[in-house]
């Protein structure tokens, strides 16, 4: 079940991307271990795998916070390795922030992100379309810059609550 989360996708891609980007990259997980979700143990498990790969000095694990923002802020890219995504609301929050979003192929992703627009949609299966993406975005800073204000311009439009209940409106009008 833990692959659902699939954090451990990032960390393989993280091993490419350090070769060709040293110092400019370091990446950080937030949130809590799940009974439901990861089972006992996913986190330690994370950890493992990072100190295997001589990674430990490009990540930083922090237990779930209610303030998303102070993360994001620092972020220039958001990804989202979950291979079971609903909906995925944490992408609506990078979005809302400016940040360019890159997301499965599975589930929600594809419904809120634009490939190639504001982001990337990948399959989780494949971890060097990844490493080719987000190598893509570190190398550019005006695209991830482009995409990160694209990102704002779709929150706006197409998920802002008031937008969302005027049409919800309208469909029910035309029901009726």
């Amino acid at each position: 079940m833990a692959e659902l989360l699939n954090q451990k996708l990032l960390v393989n891609v993280a091993s490419d991307l350090v070769k060709k980007y040293r110092n400019e990259l370091h990446f950080i997980f937030v949130g809590e271990e799940t009974d439901s979700v990861t089972g006992k143990g996913y986190r330690k498990e994370l950890e493992t795998k990072i100190e295997e790969k001589g990674l430990s000095r490009y990540f930083s694990i922090f237990d779930f916070s209610e303030q998303v923002e102070k993360y994001f802020s620092i972020l220039d890219i958001f990804v989202l390795t979950t291979s079971k995504e609903s909906f995925g609301f944490v992408l609506l929050e990078a979005m809302a922030l400016g940040k360019p979003v890159l997301g499965s192929n599975l589930g929600g992703p594809p419904e809120i992100i634009e490939d190639g627009l504001n982001g990337y949609i990948f399959d989780p299966s494949n971890i060097k379309e990844l490493s080719e993406k987000l190598s893509y975005l570190i190398s550019n800073k005006e695209i991830r810059e482009s995409m990160g204000q694209k990102s704002i311009e779709i929150v706006k439009d197409k998920f802002d609550l008031n937008k969302v209940i005027d049409d919800y409106l309208k469909t029910f009008e035309n029901i009726l």
